[in-house]
């Protein structure tokens, strides 16, 4: 990987892209030069559309961010060729309202309420999400905007995300504490207090209805359990072990 990028240093390209994604044998990495070589981002992804919206993530600050796109020969592994060079606006992905606050704090971190959504179909499937951040699986989830109520953020996330209308809307649990706390790749800290909810299904057809989301699937808590990771594994399973749930509506 290191000649490949020494050579597009020596031709120049440092100087017209900030970033350049490099293919060798269908597999893609992306590279940042405005990183040592020792701290560069380096990533392994598993679609196009994956690393271009996890690219954007992790510029979530810029406003317009230079790729360039390259591919490694296979019959001349020497010989790379520039294939497309473009322009993605990573602007839209951080919320207004954290936008505004970072200009004065910069880094530091935020303390933000959101919710995350256990919503069950009539076949008692439950919906799912897999986010574009960081390629797991998770329930549909948000943080709230500046005047919501809370309700109000489950049942607008769960349309943005997912093109689904709730009713019945319970308040299950809420998640605090340090394990809440998370840095970003671009240095962004955040401490969440999560709300878990659990709702029917009563109209809207599943899609990817937004940016944020790479597939949507409705599956069984079993399948759900499956792929979640332990953090999703655990809301998973204070939704299935609660016998108290809170009527919202």
């Amino acid at each position: 990987m290191e000649k490949y990028i020494r050579k597009l240093r020596k031709s120049g390209y440092d100087d017209i892209v900030q970033v350049v994604k490099i293919k060798i044998n269908n597999t893609a990495f992306f590279y940042d030069f405005g990183k040592e070589l020792k701290t560069q981002i380096l990533e392994k992804v598993d679609s196009s559309a994956f690393w271009i919206r996890k690219i954007e993530h992790y510029y979530d600050s810029k406003e317009n961010l230079d790729i360039l796109e390259i591919e490694v020969s296979k019959d001349n592994p020497g010989e790379v060729k520039v294939i497309n060079k473009f322009q993605v606006n990573c602007n839209h992905f951080i919320r207004p309202y954290w936008k505004k606050i970072r200009k004065y704090i910069g880094n530091e971190q935020i303390l933000s309420p959101g919710m995350s959504i256990v919503i069950k179909n009539t076949e008692n499937k439950i919906a799912i999400v897999r986010r574009v951040d960081d390629g797991e699986w998770s329930l549909p989830a948000g943080a709230k905007e500046p005047g919501e109520t809370i309700i109000e953020t489950a049942r607008n996330e769960v349309f943005e995300e997912t093109g689904l209308e709730i009713k019945d809307v319970k308040l299950v649990g809420v998640f605090s504490g340090s394990k809440m706390r998370w840095t970003y790749p671009n240095g962004h800290k955040m401490h969440f207090l999560s709300f878990l909810f659990s709702a029917g299904h009563c109209g809207g057809t599943l899609i990817v209805n937004d940016n944020e989301n790479l597939e949507v699937r409705w599956v069984s808590p079993g399948e759900a359990d499956a792929l979640f990771n332990q953090r999703w594994k655990a809301r998973l399973k204070m939704f299935l072990e609660n016998k108290n749930e809170i009527s919202l509506n």
